[in-house]
């Protein structure tokens, strides 16, 4: 199985960080992050992986807690061509809610 793990910048202070497993031509294993920097440390604030045995996002909260949401009916090929997409099409979006949730804490 081979293991493959890179980052994708979307600006100076987003990313995508992938780190995923391939067996064979087929996705095995999956984590697709979007990270911002801020106050000087790389946070968190989707997630899509498959811990857990299915595939899911979290959506993270200031306060360290996540929201789980259950993605079915896709295999793991599909699922990580999906969470970049995502991830790619909405990080804007994702990090402004993020920051508004840090403003009514």
């Amino acid at each position: 199985m081979r293991k493959k793990e890179f980052i994708r910048p979307l600006s100076h202070e987003n990313r995508i960080r992938e780190n995923f497993s391939v067996d064979k031509g087929e996705v095995k294993r999956i984590v697709v992050q979007f990270e911002s920097r801020i106050h000087d440390k790389w946070v968190p604030i989707i997630r899509f992986d498959t811990a857990h045995d299915f595939f899911h996002k979290d959506i993270m909260n200031p306060d360290k807690t996540k929201v789980q949401i259950k993605i079915s009916s896709f295999n793991l090929n599909d699922a990580l061509t999906y969470a970049e997409l995502d991830l790619k099409n909405n990080w804007q979006r994702y990090k402004a809610q993020y920051l508004e949730k840090m403003k009514n804490e």
